[in-house]
């Protein structure tokens, strides 16, 4: 929808502010999932000019952000007896049980639970050995959720086999997935901006708190 248009949309459906909802740059993933990338930046604060000019490039890192979700959504099913294998197996990774029904005219239980999707990685397999290959699932991205903590204090120790504290589970799961993923563990904006970039966000402050691009 053009902006005006969906603005409207969503103040009469929603009860959006139609001064936000025209701010809406982006959803995702794919352009349709249930995430929104919005502008919502001042010009008294923000050089729009310059944050304009990196719009297609911000839209990009959103769709890509989106679709590597944090969490999924397990639609589990198997019969009644295995079910209390499959909330122990939910259980120690860190799954969530959102519902748990009796599927009409069969003897299987249907189990929806979130599980972050750090601890996706081998879920199937975990769930087909503690269940005798009973159950079964499905997995689907279904929203992103605040971790506690700070993903960039590079001062928290991790041990190995060690469950993290809760203040310490974003730099944690960041950590860990870019193991996994075969990248370094130091994540930092000189990564991602050339020289030039940098030195017009330091000057524009478009981040707000100042930048050093020594």
């Amino acid at each position: 929808m053009p902006p005006k248009q969906l603005g409207g949309y969503l103040e009469k459906n929603y009860g959006w502010d139609v001064l936000a909802a025209r701010s809406i740059w982006a959803f995702g993933p794919d352009d349709m999932g249930p995430n929104i990338l919005m502008d919502d930046t001042l010009p008294s604060e923000v050089d729009k000019k310059l944050l304009y000019s990196v719009k297609d490039s911000i839209r990009q890192g959103f769709q890509w952000g989106t679709r590597e979700g944090p969490l999924c959504d397990e639609q589990i099913q198997a019969p009644a007896d295995c079910v209390e294998s499959v909330y122990a197996v939910l259980q120690r990774r860190r799954g969530h049980v959102t519902q748990d029904i009796p599927k009409a005219g069969s003897p299987l239980y249907t189990v929806k639970a979130f599980i972050p999707l750090i601890d996706a990685c081998g879920f199937e397999t975990d769930l087909r050995t503690h269940t005798q290959g009973q159950a079964f699932c499905q997995q689907l991205f279904d929203h992103w959720q605040i971790v506690p903590g700070d993903p960039l204090d590079a001062s928290i120790v991790l041990r190995p086999l060690e469950t993290s504290s809760a203040q310490h589970l974003a730099r944690d799961f960041m950590v860990k997935t870019r193991r996994r993923k075969g990248l370094s563990e130091d994540v930092s904006i000189n990564k991602y901006f050339d020289d030039p970039m940098l030195m017009a966000l330091a000057s524009s402050d478009i981040l707000g708190g100042g930048m050093s691009t020594d």
